[in-house]
């Protein structure tokens, strides 16, 4: 069955304890090795994202990146770009400019990793706001252009906001997280339309999590995601091909509700 990730970070400066470097050939191959066909998501570098505050040139190198990634994969890398509220400016510029070769993803977008206001609430799961006016300003460009975007895990309640202020835009929640939290995300995902929830992250491999999702909210709103390569993508693949749901949901589940998110 065909496999897209929804949600990914090609990346070039990260480090694992046990797995060192990620590379680009080591990116794409692990992701194939676990059956997945074409992976999404917006670049990390955690030393240049820590490293200065000129975050408006910190977010043009990394989504130059991914879309160099993207022309060396094509068959393979959807990429995503990250967007700042703080430049809006250049942010809904990077937008118009990659618009043309083929842009349909904001995100995931990490605010907390760019000096975003973090929330306090437990339930946000070390997130950053999205309720700045800058996001504000934004997400209305992206809404009146038809693209989707993915945020890093926030309160429901934010979800919620973002999906009332916005209700042409699509917006996928990331990250299960803890369960008590997740069982609060999937709720705001099944009130609005156009809020989505993908499985990507910590929580996920809690016993019974897709099962839940998917009865909640039904197949066309679960998305497939691993954060990769933050976690063993295989894990959540096997998570949703064992899953105790019919096989149609798996494969809204597996691609093709990413493939309508994305006009795929």
């Amino acid at each position: 069955m065909k496999i897209i990730d929804f949600h990914t970070h090609p990346t070039w400066e990260t480090n694992s304890l046990c797995d060192g470097v990620m590379t680009e050939e080591k990116f794409i191959s692990t992701l194939r090795l676990a059956g997945i066909s074409q992976a999404c998501g917006s670049a990390l570098d955690l030393p240049l994202m820590s490293e200065t505050k000129d975050y408006g040139q910190v977010i043009k190198t990394l989504n130059e990146r991914v879309f160099e990634c993207r022309d060396r994969n094509p068959d393979f890398i959807i990429p995503g770009i990250h967007v700042h509220p703080e430049f809006v400016e250049e942010s809904i510029a990077e937008i118009e400019k990659y618009i043309p070769r083929g842009l349909q993803l904001i995100g995931e977008l990490v605010p907390g990793m760019l000096g975003g206001r973090r929330l306090e609430a437990p339930e946000a799961y070390g997130a950053g706001s999205f309720m700045e006016e800058g996001f504000f300003e934004i997400f209305k460009a992206c809404e009146e252009k038809g693209l989707t975007v993915s945020i890093h895990t926030s309160t429901p309640s934010e979800g919620r906001e973002l999906a009332r202020r916005f209700k042409n835009l699509n917006i996928v929640m990331a990250h299960a997280g803890p369960l008590d939290t997740f069982v609060e995300r999937v709720k705001a995902v099944s009130e609005y339309d156009n809020l989505f929830f993908d499985i990507s992250g910590s929580g996920t491999l809690l016993r019974g999590v897709v099962e839940y999702a998917y009865n909640k909210l039904g197949k066309e709103k679960v998305v497939f995601g691993t954060d990769f390569p933050g976690y063993a993508p295989s894990a959540f693949v096997g998570m949703v091909e064992y899953a105790d749901i019919p096989d149609e949901a798996k494969e809204y589940i597996f691609h093709k509700n990413a493939e309508r998110l994305l006009k795929l």
